[in-house]
């Protein structure tokens, strides 16, 4: 990634560099790591970690991963069927700030993918893009007669990325995966398929695929409570 971006990381580990460094370990090596790789990386001269995070073991279907079992997954392997924004949410929708371990069952790994992923943020792309591109040349609507709602949107940033600061992951996605179901059902409530068999109306579907709208009470996902 730094090299596709022109950087160095090498260097980001110099003792002049003010790049913050966060380990992430298995939960298995607190004892080895914690004690003693800050100690080499001081007497290499490299920078020590701002912080460590110890997670715990990562099980596919129940089943600790061990390659000398041949239970485990090929990163490659993965790769060659899907996409690795799956392989990503799935854990997060689960993995929190602790050590617990996570479990990756296949089944319902598949189902959070369909379920959340694809029908719901996904969706909204798909159903957006076609009019967008057909009826209004790909542009969208450079006014907002609901201001308010789609603020109420973005003032939910600051709040998911207090949680990804703080590591809990899956509650990120509790706040997350909401509000794509508000905008899908904003886009059913104003019946856009409909609107497109009715002549004259391109410039009513590009407004209402320009913003987005919560449904308060709607398509809730339990709230995880603070820790």
């Amino acid at each position: 990634m730094c090299r596709k971006q022109g950087d160095d990381f090498d260097s980001r580990g110099l003792l002049d560099n003010d790049t913050k460094w966060h380990h992430f370990i298995g939960k298995n090596t607190i004892t080895s790591s914690v004690p003693f790789r800050p100690a080499i990386l001081e007497n290499a001269r490299l920078k020590q970690p701002t912080a460590v995070y110890a997670r715990g073991s990562l099980t596919v279907n129940g089943v600790k991963m061990f390659k000398s079992r041949g239970a485990f997954i090929l990163a490659q392997t993965y790769l060659n069927y899907l996409d690795p924004e799956y392989l990503r949410y799935s854990p997060a929708a689960k993995r929190a700030a602790g050590v617990d371990d996570i479990d990756l069952n296949l089944d319902d790994f598949f189902q959070r993918v369909n379920a959340d992923l694809v029908s719901k943020v996904v969706n909204i792309a798909r159903r957006c893009e076609g009019f967008l591109r057909e009826r209004s040349d790909n542009r969208m609507s450079v006014s907002c007669s609901e201001p308010e709602l789609v603020q109420s949107f973005i003032a939910e940033g600051d709040g998911i990325a207090a949680l990804y600061k703080a590591r809990k992951f899956n509650w990120a996605m509790t706040e997350i995966i909401p509000l794509a179901c508000w905008a899908n059902l904003y886009i059913d409530e104003k019946k856009t398929r409909l609107m497109a068999k009715e002549d004259e109306r391109d410039d009513q579907i590009q407004c209402v695929l320009s913003r987005s709208k919560p449904f308060p009470n709607t398509c809730q996902l339990p709230k995880a409570s603070p820790s």
